[in-house]
């Protein structure tokens, strides 16, 4: 097991066999986690499936800063997102496992339409708050 500090989470990677797709993933698990994600969160989904099966690494929000560029707060809610959708599942403390077909758990159903509630009432407080004439085209 890695070392670790007591922000970090280790995170096991669980690869399915490959089947001549590119990228290294399955074709039909990187579309449809694309379709689902969203930007930022498939970037995540990338970089963890760009690791081996069964390879355990420790990740920090800074680490993730440093390889991809993502800032620590959109890093922590990215996390939540792949969760929601069963790519990222909790085991005991800080270890998580990394699935590239969504991880068939009953709670990332509940935690998906939880968070696709939150992004709904978000996006409606943004819209609401726009003037309308700059929602008019010229």
């Amino acid at each position: 097991m890695p070392y670790t500090a007591p922000n970090q989470k280790v995170i096991t990677i669980h690869r399915e066999p490959l089947g001549g797709s590119f990228l290294g993933i399955n074709n039909e698990n990187w579309k449809y986690a694309a379709r689902v994600l969203g930007a930022h969160a498939f970037l995540l989904y990338i970089y963890f499936a760009s690791n081996k099966n069964e390879y355990v690494l420790a990740l920090s929000p800074q680490a993730i800063q440093q390889e991809i560029g993502m800032p620590p707060s959109t890093f922590r809610d990215q996390l939540k997102k792949l969760e929601a959708f069963g790519f990222l599942i909790p085991g005991k403390g800080n270890m998580y496992h990394f699935y590239e077909a969504p991880a068939r758990d009953t709670r990332s159903e509940s935690a998906r339409d939880a968070l696709n509630s939150s992004e709904e009432k978000s996006a409606a407080a943004v819209q609401a708050s726009t003037p309308l004439a700059s929602q008019t085209p010229p």
